[in-house]
């Protein structure tokens, strides 16, 4: 698949792939990741595609294959929106959908403020809590807490009893499908099917995986949490659970699919690329 390029609203070129015919439907990534890792790699853009979909994906600034300027005036508030905006103008695109992970719901929420008007939007891995403010991401905890785990043994919890909405990036997947197929469902919805605790998630990474558990003291005693009955009452059904996700994650490692890698450790990545 060919990476393509645009000149964004102040000269810097923004990556994008895509694939497939039909109704367009445009995916944004989140933090630290990019169009390939979020939507093309695990096979969710292949899903869409086998629906009906032309699927387009960006890679946000400084992520992926997009230019990473350095200079602080390469980052005015709703850059990421005024990128995405400018990229919509640059294919023509006036009948399309519109969906995001993370950051990318949050740069989705920012384009409706300021004025882009899809047929169905879909917000996903972020809550109306993250749409509005920084979050602590559950995934990113299941996952970090599961690597460690895996290669050290030892899963530090920092805290342990706040509390934090889960859900599979399967269900994510049939989420967007769902809402895309059934345009009668309309309005704004949670998506998140167990809450459970840092501690609780941590637990069940050591019956997996033998790790001893420490506990260290935190100063963010925050948590949030979601009901999704709403959602639910449309007839939409997750199917996967997190503790299920935890032994798919180990297998993974495991088996070399996913690695130990410096890119997971934002700090890192931060200090090697950005800092």
């Amino acid at each position: 698949m060919q990476t393509q390029f645009f000149e964004s609203f102040d000269g810097t070129r923004i990556a994008w792939r895509e694939m497939g015919e039909g109704r367009p439907v445009v995916l944004i990534h989140g933090y630290f990741s990019d169009a390939n890792t979020n939507w093309i790699k695990y096979g969710t853009a292949a899903k869409l595609v086998e629906a009906g979909f032309r699927v387009i994906m960006p890679d946000l600034r400084a992520h992926g294959e997009s230019g990473r300027p350095h200079g602080s005036e390469a980052y005015p508030p709703d850059a990421l929106a005024m990128d995405a905006e400018a990229f919509i103008a640059h294919l023509g695109l006036t009948d399309y959908d519109l969906g995001g992970y993370s950051l990318g719901a949050r740069t989705t929420a920012r384009l409706l403020a300021t004025g882009a008007n899809p047929r169905k939007v879909v917000f996903s891995g972020m809550g109306l809590e993250g749409l509005v403010g920084a979050e602590r991401r559950a995934g990113h905890f299941r996952n970090i807490l599961t690597n460690l785990g895996v290669h050290k043994g030892e899963v530090s919890v920092f805290g342990g009893a706040q509390l934090r909405p889960n859900i599979h990036i399967e269900d994510i997947t049939d989420l967007y499908l769902f809402l895309l197929e059934h345009p009668e469902v309309t309005g704004i919805y949670n998506a998140g099917f167990e809450n459970l605790s840092i501690l609780e998630i941590a637990e069940m990474v050591k019956r997996h995986t033998n790790a001893s558990i420490v506990v260290k003291p935190s100063n963010d005693p925050r948590s949030y949490r979601v009901n999704s009955d709403k959602l639910l009452a449309t007839g939409f059904k997750p199917k996967k659970q997190v503790d299920p996700a935890i032994l798919e994650i180990c297998a993974a490692y495991r088996s070399g699919q996913l690695k130990d890698e410096q890119h997971f450790h934002n700090l890192a990545w931060m200090k090697q690329k950005v800092l």
